[in-house]
């Protein structure tokens, strides 16, 4: 992996985008080499991977706070798992509505 990592950088440090054209060749084409056709398959495994290996890393902990709360118990907090799924998914849903409001205004402010 770590080798695929250090041959994923282009030109310029960007990765190109749809349509654009990279080294003369246009996004669909085949590309003139085996090397610029592994390269950017190897590239692609390695970002996939780390971003599943985050995504893994944030579900898990994700469900940390509700499973410490049942361990502790009665008499502080209950035991059943039911009385945390609201609250629970509830706090996911206005982070992510958080997360994509900021994300929102910061393209906005791009364009």
């Amino acid at each position: 992996l770590a080798a695929a990592a250090s041959s994923c950088r282009l030109g310029d440090g960007e990765l190109p985008g749809r349509g654009e054209v990279v080294t003369g060749q246009a996004v669909g084409q085949p590309p003139t080499s085996r090397s610029q056709g592994s390269r950017g398959s190897s590239c692609s495994f390695v970002a996939g991977f780390f971003v599943a290996l985050v995504a893994g890393v944030f579900m898990g902990s994700n469900f940390d706070p509700p499973t410490y709360l049942q361990q502790i118990g009665p008499p502080e907090h209950s035991a059943d798992s039911m009385d945390y799924v609201i609250s629970h998914f509830s706090g996911v849903l206005l982070a992510s509505l958080a997360y994509f409001l900021a994300y929102c205004l910061a393209r906005g402010r791009k364009r």
